[in-house]
Parts: structure tokens; sequence; C-alpha cells
């Protein structure tokens, strides 16, 4: 009954002193992204900065989706979505053919 009890102490002990809370990003990467209004996914994709304020960023996206042509692999630009009239679903950001 004493081994019992002792093996169960020890076994605590060593899963407390290993197991560490898992933070998928850091406190300070969390602040900028809070500050800059991006996700990790918008930031990744390159149409947020964290290191800019929301509305630099809100500027930026603007900009970027008016600017950005959709080009097929041949090279050929494609209608907007909001010219082509309802042959398009719009997801946001994507036109989806």
């Amino acid at each position: 009954m004493m081994k019992k009890i002792i093996l169960a102490l020890l076994t605590t002990a060593l899963v407390a002193g290993t197991v560490s809370p898992a933070f998928a990003i850091s406190a300070s990467y969390r602040a900028k992204l809070e500050h800059s209004g991006c996700t990790q996914v918008s930031e990744a994709d390159g149409s947020c900065n964290v290191n800019k304020s929301k509305a630099q960023n809100q500027k930026h996206t603007v900009a970027h989706k008016s600017k950005t042509p959709m080009i097929t692999h041949d090279g050929k630009r494609l209608p907007t979505c909001a010219s082509t009239g309802g042959s398009q679903a719009d997801n946001g950001t994507t036109c989806w053919f």
C-alpha cells in the first residue's frame, strides 16, 4: 500500500513538472494582431500587415481588392464579380465561377 502511494506521488510530481500550458502564439504577437485588426490567416496571405494600425490595414484591403485583377492561367483577365451580373457567387474576396 505504501509503495502505491509513493508511486502515485512520484508520478504526479513528474507529470506536474513536465506539463506546461501550450500557447499557439506569443503574447506580443497576439497584441500585434489585436492592434492591427489582422488574423493569422490574413497576415499569412499578405492581405494584412501586423505592423500597421486597423485603419491603415482597412485602407490597404480596399485598395488591394480593387486593384488586384483575376487572371487565368492563360493570362486572360476575368471580369469583376460586380460587373457580371449574377453568373458568379462572391464570398467576399474571391469570385467562384
